[in-house]
C-alpha cells in the first residue's frame, strides 16, 4: 500500500509520498493518522496489511527521491548514497557513474523502485530506477510508484495544473500539491472503509524553492464538513493535522473534533512520529499545539456531503498567514475543548467560492 509519485507539471518538480509500510502479520495493531487503530479494517487474521510508519521521501544536498517496495533495498540505495557524496553536490555525470556502481543484481533483481530528482545550474533532472516515466497531459514525464498508482493518476487529472508562471513557480507548486495530497487524507479520514482504497496515512511533500529542495513543514491542514441540508449549507471543523519536522522525524499530530460548536468542540488529539528511511535520531519532544498557528501554514479543504452523507465534491484554498492576528483560525486548550477563533468573513468567501463551483442551490444567505 504505497503512493509515491515523481510528477512535474509546467516544469515544476515535484515528489509527493505516503507513509505506511505494509507486510505480512498476524495481528493489525497499527495506528495511522487519518483513521486510528486499523483493527476494525483489518482484523487479525487478514495477512497482508500495513504494518508501521515510515517516511518514504529523502532529501540529500542537491538530491531528492522517493522509494517504494524493498525497504532494505531503499535504506541501502540512500546509505550508499551518502556514502559516495559526503563533501560536495552532486553533479549529473558522478550520479551517472553512480547508478552504474549499484551492481545490476541491485538494479534488475531487487524489488524496490526508486523515482527522484538531481538540482543542478540547468534546473531539476529526474532519474529512476526499476520504473519508467510516462507522459501524463499537463504534468510531463512522470514515475508513479506503488499499488495507489492508478487512482493517483485519476485524482490528479481532476485538479487542475499549477499555474504556468515563473513569479510564483514555488507557491503554485505548493498549493496544487497539497490540494492533490489533502484530497486523498479526506476521503480515508471521512470514509474508514474507503482505506482498502485511498491509502497513505499520511503525505509528505517535496518542491523545488529556488536552487534547493524544500521539505513541507510547519503546515496546518483544517478539513471542514460541509453538510447540506433543506436547501442550507452547515459547515463545522472535522479533522485537524498539523506536520512539521523534528530532527529528522516527521512529526505529525491529528485531531478530531466531535461537537457541532465551531466556538469550543470536544477533541481526541494523537501524535505520530514517522522516523526517516536512514539515519534516525532519537524520538524528539512533542510539539505544543499553542503553537502551531502562529508559525504555521494554513490549508483549508472543504468537503461537501449531503444529507446521506455522499461526497458532493472537494475543495481546498491555501492560505499563507503567520500572524496570529489574521490567522484564519487559532487554537486554545481549555480544560477538555478546543476554542477555535476563526475569521468568519474569509470562511464566507472560502464558502461561497465552492457554492459557485458546484453549482449548488443555495443563496448566499443561507450559508451558515
Amino acid at each position: 500500500m504505497t503512493l509515491v509519485a515523481q510528477i512535474c507539471p509546467h516544469n515544476h518538480p515535484i515528489l509527493i509520498g505516503d507513509v505506511l509500510i505494509s507486510g505480512l502479520s498476524e495481528t493489525s495493531d497499527l495506528a495511522v493518522p487519518t483513521i486510528g487503530k486499523i483493527d476494525d479494517i483489518y482484523p487479525d487474521g487478514s495477512g497482508y496489511i500495513p504494518t508501521t510508519l515510515t517516511r518514504k521521501l529523502f532529501i540529500y544536498r542537491n538530491i531528492a527521491i522517493g522509494w517504494s517496495d524493498n525497504k532494505i533495498a531503499a535504506k541501502y540505495f540512500v546509505k550508499s548514497l551518502i556514502d559516495s557524496f559526503q563533501d560536495k553536490d552532486i553533479q549529473w555525470e558522478e550520479f551517472g557513474h553512480f547508478l552504474e556502481s549499484i551492481s545490476h543484481d541491485f538494479r534488475s533483481q531487487t524489488n524496490v523502485t526508486i523515482a527522484g530528482y538531481l538540482l543542478g545550474d540547468d534546473g531539476a533532472k529526474p532519474f529512476g530506477i526499476n520504473k519508467s516515466s510516462e507522459l501524463i497531459h499537463g504534468y510531463g514525464n512522470c514515475r508513479i510508484l506503488g499499488s495507489g498508482a492508478e487512482y493517483f493518476k485519476e485524482t490528479i487529472l481532476k485538479e487542475p495544473p499549477p499555474s504556468n508562471s515563473n513569479l510564483n513557480a514555488t507557491s503554485n507548486a505548493f498549493t496544487f500539491a497539497t490540494n492533490v495530497a489533502n484530497t486523498l487524507l479526506s476521503k480515508e479520514i471521512l470514509i474508514k472503509e474507503n482505506f482498502l482504497h485511498f491509502f497513505g496515512g499520511g503525505y509528505e511533500i517535496i518542491i523545488k524553492s529556488g536552487s534547493e529542495w524544500l521539505q513541507i513543514g510547519k503546515i496546518l491542514n483544517i478539513l471542514w464538513l460541509g453538510r447540506i441540508s433543506a436547501g442550507k449549507l452547515g459547515v463545522t471543523p472535522h479533522f485537524m493535522t498539523y506536520y512539521d519536522y523534528v530532527d529528522n522525524y516527521l512529526d505529525i499530530t491529528t485531531i478530531r473534533l466531535f461537537s457541532e460548536s465551531n466556538a469550543c468542540s470536544e477533541y481526541e488529539e494523537n501524535r505520530y512520529l514517522v522516523p526517516p528511511i536512514y539515519h534516525g535520531p532519537t524520538r524528539p519532544e512533542p510539539i505544543k499545539l499553542e503553537e502551531v498557528t502562529n508559525h504555521s501554514l494554513v490549508n483549508n479543504h472543504l468537503v461537501l456531503v449531503n444529507e446521506d452523507n455522499k461526497i458532493l465534491g472537494a475543495i481546498a484554498q491555501f492560505n499563507n498567514f503567520v500572524n496570529e492576528d489574521r490567522s484564519i483560525v487559532q487554537l486554545r486548550r481549555n480544560k477538555n475543548a478546543i476554542n477555535m477563533n476563526f475569521d468568519k468573513n474569509m470562511l464566507r468567501k472560502f464558502l461561497s467560492f465552492a457554492v459557485q463551483q458546484y453549482g449548488l442551490p443555495i443563496k448566499s444567505g443561507d450559508l451558515d
